[in-house]
């Protein structure tokens, strides 16, 4: 039995009592019973543990520059060419929506075009009853192509259908091939680093081509040495997203100041 008074101001309990509290680690809530009268005592407070959040930062993305090659901001059709697989534009045939660079598998930063002041003849997709893994670009005049990103040459050789056909590889799963050139550009060889916008070649017209453009393809995956470059998925250019679309908020202020457009073309024939 608990029993307790106050004698003198100072606060009795009992002898049980008393040896309990000696025991016990827990004497401030068992004494709250005897404190002085009048005397309020402060409420404990107990603070939440902390806990870890995770912090999720959007990648940074660099949007390639080049003092030799800026990819134009605006991208046509050709005149006097129906276009097969053709995407969306304008009355002016400008492709809606386009940007000068593309994001594939997230990381890696492309341009859709390696060719400046080029124009489109033949879209991605079924043509002829075939897949066409690339797109078809055309210049007023034979072009330098460009690397469309910084990368290592894999291939550079003559082959069958692609003619002299280059294939680089730009880390992250991410390649580009460049097809139909009328030369290499020197130091173009299996194994050598470029620079984005690094010159690959002349556009030209070597293997099934039936005049002077580039056929250009983006392609992921893994590459085995076994399959080459057919072991890769082809994706069309010109579809994929903008690396100022993914993620939200991303650096799309970090777009280079591009041409508002391009020259119009006029068929090649031969």
């Amino acid at each position: 039995m608990f029993h307790s008074g106050l004698l003198g101001g100072v606060c009795v309990c009992s002898n049980a009592v008393a040896r309990r509290l000696v025991v016990a680690t827990i004497a401030p809530a068992v004494l709250a019973g005897c404190a002085t009268r009048g005397v309020e005592t402060a409420p404990i407070s107990v603070e939440p543990p902390k806990t870890e959040q995770a912090v999720i930062t959007a990648p940074v993305l660099k949007i390639p520059t080049s003092a030799q090659f800026t990819p134009n901001g605006a991208f046509y059709l050709c005149e006097g060419y129906l276009v097969r697989n053709a995407p969306p534009t304008d009355i002016d045939r400008r492709v809606r929506d386009f940007t000068p660079f593309a994001l594939v598998n997230g990381k890696a930063v492309v341009a859709r075009s390696p060719v400046r002041d080029g124009c489109l003849t033949s879209g991605f997709g079924l043509r002829h009853g075939r897949m066409h893994r690339g797109i078809d670009i055309q210049a007023v005049k034979p072009a330098t192509i460009r690397a469309a990103a910084e990368g290592r040459v894999v291939d550079a050789k003559y082959m069958r259908g692609y003619g002299l056909m280059v294939l680089l590889e730009h880390g992250d799963g991410a390649y580009s091939r460049y097809a139909h050139l009328r030369s290499f550009a020197k130091g173009v060889k299996k194994g050598a680093k470029l620079a984005f916008g690094a010159p690959l070649g002349q556009m030209g017209r070597t293997g099934r081509a039936t005049g002077t453009h580039l056929h250009y393809e983006i392609l992921v995956g893994q590459y085995d040495p076994a399959l080459k470059s057919f072991g890769l998925e082809a994706l069309d250019p010109l579809k994929l997203p903008s690396p100022d679309d993914v993620p939200p908020g991303g650096p799309g202020a970090a777009l280079l100041a591009m041409a508002p457009g391009q020259p119009q073309h006029r068929r090649e024939t031969g």
